[in-house]
């Protein structure tokens, strides 16, 4: 049994009470039982259904009408929740004890359903792994600062991890190998996104024994095959593999290229062993492949459950082109992982269509991670936005993701929308879907790895099985773990992150729920649905810990997409966004031990509410030739007086012009120019003081001059 030291956590005996105030929530719990004013804590099982303790009264909070009194004698209740529980599932008994002193002690228990009861040895032996539990630990601290960029996993248990600067290191048995595995020549590192981008294990590592990179390199004319050169950022790039292993540009166009001795290229080595046989000893998939001199070169390596290998690239710095399918610019590619070939199923692998063979789909900006999930075979990616509209984006086959229409939700029944947007930025980097059965929780959410948020974010998709995907909820799963760039997960369902600024690397762990912490989360009002706006207290310090924890140290609290995040074991909050939130707690213990809980809040509008009614009423003119400048005005329906914002968005990468408190049914208008060609879409977003919200959009076409 543990007996746990809560320090000056509050008493949980106030946990019977029935009546209004602060409401517990208890963590992977069938069920949870308070026993207060206990004269012995001792519990028997006599069964797998049954358990005995000696209490003055008790109450069941999963049916609080069971309430004994002050027995003083032996009670054996029967929990009918346990014998619906699978063997291995835990239902977690919380009681408290007070001594002829009035001295107040809390004290839990761990009951699986296949020995209720059991003590603390058997308890720690028994518990099943499950996701209300898991730690962090420091697996390598000494990789450079500011390099670390991605990771992959070989079968054989090695972890293979890139730096910026063309190293691959390994990891093998928790230890970081002297001499790294190579040093990929040619390494463009100058510029913020250039340099060693991504690598991938073969899925038939055992058969073939390869790693592939994608590199940011510098073409100086003699790389592997004959690289050609174009002249416009239409040149199709479509490179062929010879069976000498050389690769050659299809259709090759005469004149200087316009990217510089930037390019970036997908090569593998054989990693049967720990080192290359030489830096030089590479086989060329895809090279010449064109890049920005600075960012948006792409990065991010995937293969399909098809063992296709998907690549995604950047926009090279050129939006436009993302739009043009005549060249590979703002794509993503899907390629044979032997030849680099396209394979025949690609959706435009058709004669003089004008579109290379080699796209899966276009219309992205700069992309850093794929992932692709392990039952529908569906691929993710996470895009970065400009100021604004970061996404998670589903790739349908032939799809049209929209850049540089716009970034975020454009709603434009055309190009495919993401399933999460994110504004302001959160600078999404790899991500991955969980396959392991460590944490089973997981399995299938989508975790990305955000710089400017700081945290590792978790996505769970509506249904994974039906398209388009839509966004199920969204919270953190690492909150604060400083600036991570990578995260990814082996073969045994452990997962990893990369720590940029100091090269560090983690890996998370399941812990045994009977080691985990448990969140025990009180709340201010106790029903959690309520008007906007939506105050609601949270406390998470009477949580348990178990042994050799002795404290809880942090609490950090998630309260649904735009409602924002807090640290501290205390929390208030607002709702002002109508709709359910489903906010996450995440409590760490004295020894690095997390535990996680979610609980939904529903915000509703007051009863006579109403979406405001938003129209965009004039755009004169609606086309013409760039530079062109266009008069807008437009206004909002509502019954509930000033509108709190209306804004213009134009779809142009330049900022959004906001007015507040503005009165219903009265236009605002403005001028803005579009200084560049373009189809742009153009969304008037309002919202009540309700938090109530609409939009409106129109197409604005520009021709070139």
């Amino acid at each position: 049994m543990f007996t746990p030291s809560l320090g000056n956590s509050p008493s949980l005996q106030s946990y019977s009470n029935t009546g209004p105030g602060m409401r517990p929530w208890y963590l992977g719990c069938a069920v949870a039982i308070t026993f207060s004013a206990c004269v012995t804590t001792e519990l028997e099982s006599p069964d797998s259904k049954t358990a005995t303790t000696q209490v003055d009264s008790y109450v069941d909070t999963s049916n609080p009408a069971i309430d004994v009194g002050n027995s003083d004698t032996n009670v054996v209740f029967t929990d009918t929740g346990l014998s619906d529980t699978p063997a291995g599932i835990q239902d977690i008994v919380i009681y408290d004890v007070i001594d002829a002193g009035n001295q107040d002690a809390t004290q839990s228990d761990v009951f699986d359903s296949a020995d209720i009861g059991c003590d603390s040895e058997d308890c720690v032996s028994e518990c099943s792994m499950t996701v209300a539990g898991y730690r962090e630990e420091l697996l390598v601290g000494d990789l450079a600062p500011y390099k670390l960029v991605d990771i992959a996993f070989a079968p054989d248990g090695r972890v293979f991890v890139a730096l910026k600067n063309g190293e691959i290191r390994i990891v093998q048995n928790g230890q970081l190998l002297p001499v790294p595995f190579v040093t990929v020549p040619q390494n463009s590192e100058a510029w913020e996104e250039n340099g060693l981008l991504d690598i991938e294990i073969d899925p038939e590592f055992g058969q073939s024994p390869y790693l592939y990179v994608f590199q940011s390199y510098i073409y100086n004319g003699d790389t592997v095959g004959k690289a050609g050169t174009c002249d416009t950022l239409s040149c199709p790039f479509e490179l062929l593999k010879n069976p000498d292993g050389t690769t050659e540009v299809q259709n090759p166009k005469s004149g200087p290229t316009p990217f510089g001795n930037t390019r970036q290229r997908i090569i593998r080595y054989n990693a049967a062993m720990n080192t290359a046989i030489s830096p030089n000893a590479f086989e060329s998939l895809l090279t010449d492949l064109p890049g920005g001199t600075q960012t948006h070169n792409g990065g991010g390596l995937a293969f399909g459950n098809d063992q296709r290998l998907f690549v995604g690239l950047g926009d090279a710095t050129t939006p436009p082109n993302a739009q043009d399918f005549s060249n590979i610019v703002g794509c993503i590619l899907r390629i044979d992982k032997n030849t680099g070939a396209a394979p025949p199923d690609n959706p435009f692998v058709s004669p003089n269509d004008g579109i290379p063979d080699r796209i899966y789909a276009c219309g992205i900006r700069q992309g850093f991670g794929l992932a692709v999930h392990p039952d529908t075979g569906e691929l993710y990616q996470s895009e970065n936005g400009p100021s604004y509209g970061d996404e998670l984006n589903w790739i349908p086959k032939g799809g049209n993701l929209g850049w540089p229409l716009g970034s975020g939700f454009l709603n434009n029944g055309t190009t495919t929308d993401p399933v999460q947007s994110w504004t302001p930025t959160i600078a999404p980097a790899k991500l991955l879907i969980y396959k392991g059965s460590l944490l089973p929780d997981l399995y299938g959410d989508v975790l990305i790895a955000s710089w400017n948020q700081g945290d590792i974010r978790r996505i769970r998709l509506a249904n994974p099985q039906q398209l388009p995907q839509k966004l199920g909820w969204e919270s953190d799963f690492l909150p604060y773990v400083g600036k991570p760039v990578l995260v990814g997960q082996d073969d045994n369902g452990v997962i990893y992150y990369g720590e940029f600024l100091t090269g560090k690397l983690y890996r998370v762990l399941g812990v045994n729920q009977c080691d985990a912490p448990v969140p025990v989360i009180q709340t201010l009002p106790d029903n959690l649905t309520g008007i906007a706006p939506f105050a609601v207290q949270f406390d998470a310090s009477a949580s348990l810990v178990r042994p050799p924890a002795t404290q809880l140290v942090k609490a950090f609290w998630e309260f649904g997409a735009d409602e924002g995040h807090l640290e501290g074991m205390q929390a208030s909050h607002t709702f002002t966004h109508i709709g359910n939130h489903v906010a996450t707690v995440t409590i760490v213990d004295s020894v690095g031990r997390h535990a996680q809980q979610l609980f939904t809040v529903s915000v509703m509008p007051n009863a006579g509410d109403q979406i405001p009614s938003t129209h965009i009423t004039t755009t004169q003119p609606q086309s013409g030739s760039a530079p062109l400048e266009v008069y807008l005005r437009g206004h909002a329906h509502d019954g509930e007086g000033p509108l709190s914002e209306l804004r213009w968005n134009f779809g142009d990468n330049t900022p959004d012009t906001v007015f507040v408190n503005q009165p219903p049914n009265q236009d605002v208008e403005l001028f803005h120019l579009y200084k560049d060609p373009g189809v742009y879409v153009l969304t008037l977003s309002t919202k009540d003081n309700a938090g109530q919200s609409g939009q409106s959009t129109v197409k604005i076409t520009v021709e070139k001059p």
